[in-house]
């Protein structure tokens, strides 16, 4: 009997804690790129146990940073809190405090500048190939393929998915992009973990150098049709991702005084592919691509509101990302 008291005892003192956990503060320092205070950003803290028990937001949930960057909030909570930080002349960013194992001394938040967004041609494209196993050409300013009854004039890109079964029990796939000038090529994209909590994720401008004119990725699994497996019931991949972002240079070229010609663009955040197998009868290749029209300005970035290719009815996603 006494055992039991001492459970349900302890079992109530956890209810407890659980919904009504004590309150605590939250230091932040908001920087930007460059590791400076940013003075006058306003912070939110949406503390989940508010959120979900008592459906408040307190006073204590906002405030601005000083000229030192740093602002305290005040709530309750033993999970998460989540932070909004946003200023004019700013990308907006959305930073997770995980609070469950004790509350951090400094949260270091990252406000990103815009320099210069920009009209871009930008598009989620779902790109459907007719056939496996043969090259396709793609218009990444169009946002189309380069055939007749498509939309696509100049092949910026060359597609192609090819599929092989390396074992019975085995299948496997090859997705390469190609270029068709010798000056154009892609180069991988370098991120860092931080630009990952803001509305912008990647570099500002693509590189000068560094361009290579193939990109390859093979993928191989084993069959495992059924619920709950990586395949559809048919036994083919759904789904595939590439999470590798880059950038390309394009439709290069020379002036009549020899100097390089081209157009810059970004993939974010990458590849991927869907539909493919045994009995898939056509592959897609799905990308978020952002091009430059200006030739040899290499800026990649996107003023959400300028986008020079208008969306297609096709089109699921807006590209509302910069």
């Amino acid at each position: 009997m006494n055992r039991m008291k001492v459970f349900l005892f302890m079992l109530a003192c956890c209810w407890l804690f659980w919904l009504f956990p004590s309150p605590f503060s939250l230091n932040i320092t908001v920087r930007d790129d460059d590791g400076h205070p940013v003075s006058g950003a306003t912070v939110s803290g949406s503390f989940y146990r508010d959120r979900v028990f008592m459906g408040i937001k307190s006073p204590f949930h906002r405030g601005e940073t000083d000229e030192n960057g740093f602002v305290r909030l005040y709530g309750s909570d033993n999970l998460y809190v989540d932070v909004w930080a946003r200023k004019d002349g700013y990308y907006d960013t959305t930073h997770q405090v995980l609070v469950r194992g004790g509350v951090p001394d400094q949260v270091q938040v990252l406000l990103r500048k815009k320099h210069n967004p920009i009209a871009m041609h930008a598009r989620h494209a779902n790109i459907t190939l007719p056939e496996y196993n043969r090259e396709f050409g793609y218009d990444l300013l169009k946002g189309d393929l380069v055939m007749p009854g498509r939309n696509g004039v100049n092949t910026d890109i060359i597609l192609r998915v090819d599929r092989w079964t390396p074992r019975p029990e085995e299948l496997g796939a090859e997705l390469t992009i190609r270029f068709p000038h010798q000056m154009d090529g892609q180069v991988p994209m370098e991120l860092k973990d931080v630009w990952g909590t803001s509305d912008f994720k990647t570099a500002y401008a693509a590189p000068e150098d560094g361009y290579a004119g193939i990109l390859q990725a093979s993928f191989k699994d084993r069959l495992g049709p059924g619920p709950g497996s990586r395949f559809g019931a048919e036994g083919h991949y759904e789904k595939i991702n590439i999470n590798k972002p880059f950038f390309m240079r394009i439709r290069s070229g020379t002036d009549e005084n020899g100097r390089m010609l081209a157009n810059y663009c970004k993939v974010a955040p990458g590849v991927n592919i869907h539909r493919w197998g045994r009995t898939s009868p056509m592959p897609t290749v799905v990308m978020r691509h952002y091009c430059n029209p200006v030739p040899n300005d290499r800026n990649v970035e996107f003023d959400i509101r300028r986008n020079l290719i208008k969306r297609p009815k096709e089109d699921t996603y807006a590209v509302n990302e910069p």
